[in-house]
């Protein structure tokens, strides 16, 4: 090896060497600063109101109930959500198909009133169908979607 590859290749350690010292030092500083938390805020006091494994067992076993009761209500409001996704996705298709018929309607009223035919659909009738729509969805036990429907 020759001595300008040597050197070159010294620091190289040096650096890896000094680089990893100074991470040692950072985590042993963090280690102390947590050892330091968890004898003020924790350390023994937080067992010593525990007197026996009876004690122990029922403290567990109400932590497992909590999780166990926390997970079912996640699973309820995931698929709360999911009925939410499908039915905002249902009205979303109504209302394009609503907006298709009201341009149909506004295109026929459009080629009658050109063509000199009289027309008894307007585009209040049209209003009056997505005002009924948006009723019914209120009437619905999903008052959420409402707000949706309204923004759209």
């Amino acid at each position: 090896m020759s001595p300008g590859a040597r050197s070159a290749r010294i620091r190289l350690l040096e650096t890896l060497l000094n680089s990893s010292s100074s991470a040692l030092v950072a985590m042993a500083s963090q280690l102390s600063e947590a050892e330091e938390r968890e004898r003020i805020y924790g350390g023994r006091a937080r067992w010593q109101h525990l007197r026996s494994m009876g004690d122990a067992k029922s403290l567990l076993q109400l932590t497992f109930d909590a999780a166990a009761f926390a997970k079912c209500r996640l699973g309820d409001i995931e698929d709360e959500h999911k009925e939410f996704k499908e039915k905002s996705i249902e009205l979303e298709q109504l209302l394009r198909q609503s907006e298709s018929r009201r341009k149909d309607l506004e295109r026929q009223n459009w080629a009658r009133e050109h063509s000199g035919v009289s027309s008894f659909t307007t585009i209040t009738d049209v209003s009056s169908v997505l005002a009924l729509l948006l009723w019914s969805v209120k009437r619905s036990y999903k008052p959420n979607l409402v707000f949706v429907i309204e923004l759209v």
